[in-house]
Order: C-alpha cells, then sequence, then structure tokens
C-alpha cells in the first residue's frame, strides 16, 4: 500500500510540475519594455572653438519624451555618463525616445554667445527595447549678445 501512495504523490507531483512549467512557458513576458538604453556623440562644432564632433556627449542633460497620439511629453531628465551613455526605465505600453539638448555659453569679442545643441534617438515601442540606441548632438543656432554698453 505503501508504494501504491509513493506512486500516486509522484505522479501527482510530476503532473502538477508539467502543467506549472507550462505555464510559465506560455506566460507572456512581465514587463515587455521596462527601459531604454541609449549614447549620444557629438556632432560639428559650435562657434565657442571647441572641437566636439565624434566624442562622447559627456555629463550632458538628456530627457525621456513620451509619444501618445503625436504629443510629446517629457517623463524626466538625467545626465549621460562619461560615454555619453545612460538608460531610463520606461513605462509600459507607450512609445518613447531619449532627447539630448543642451546650451553651451562662451566668450566672444565684444560680448557673449550661446550655442545651442540637440538630437535625439529614434523611438522606441514596447518590446524593441534591448537594443542600445545611438544618434548624435549636432549644432542648431547660436545667439551673440553685446556684453557692454554700445558706442
Amino acid at each position: 500500500m505503501a508504494g501504491r501512495h509513493h506512486r500516486a504523490v509522484v505522479a501527482t507531483t510530476s503532473a502538477a510540475l508539467l502543467i506549472g512549467g507550462l505555464a510559465v512557458v506560455a506566460a507572456p513576458p512581465a514587463s515587455a519594455a521596462s527601459r531604454v538604453t541609449f549614447c549620444f556623440t557629438w556632432e560639428g562644432n559650435g562657434f565657442d572653438g571647441v572641437q566636439r564632433s565624434g566624442t562622447p556627449y559627456a555629463d550632458e542633460p538628456v530627457y525621456l519624451v513620451r509619444v501618445v497620439n503625436g504629443k510629446k511629453t517629457t517623463l524626466r531628465s538625467a545626465r549621460t555618463d562619461r560615454n555619453g551613455c545612460g538608460e531610463f526605465r520606461t513605462p509600459r505600453n507607450v512609445r518613447v525616445f531619449v532627447r539630448a539638448a543642451t546650451e553651451i555659453g562662451h566668450t566672444k569679442t565684444g560680448g557673449t554667445a550661446v550655442d545651442f545643441w540637440s538630437g535625439r534617438t529614434r523611438s522606441a515601442a514596447p518590446g524593441d527595447f534591448p537594443a542600445v540606441r545611438r544618434a548624435t548632438v549636432t549644432h542648431r543656432s547660436s545667439i551673440s549678445a553685446i556684453s557692454g554698453p554700445r558706442r
């Protein structure tokens, strides 16, 4: 009788493991889109005379942007690491991209100027996050201002 009871317990346990194992295999991933990883490099040079092209966009601001029905909303901000890279945790079931944008002020003859730089990764939908998004940050424009009184 003990042998029959032992076989019944083994059979029941095996069936439970088999069913449970199939349930785990068949279950969808709990978090198909939970992060986006990115790296930015500088492209081109501004009017401040600093050669940046091809170097990492290191320790600079980046923004996680959500896109819903064409409307863009900034969700959070951070700074890149020394390699121009970083990672954001993302909400599920929304399209996002990472935007890089910075202003660099510098002195020019007769006043000051500001160079404006920006760039963005291609957007990512839930489920296509494993790859690192690579993008460049390009010089967009400059503003010069006279710092002293004009003569």
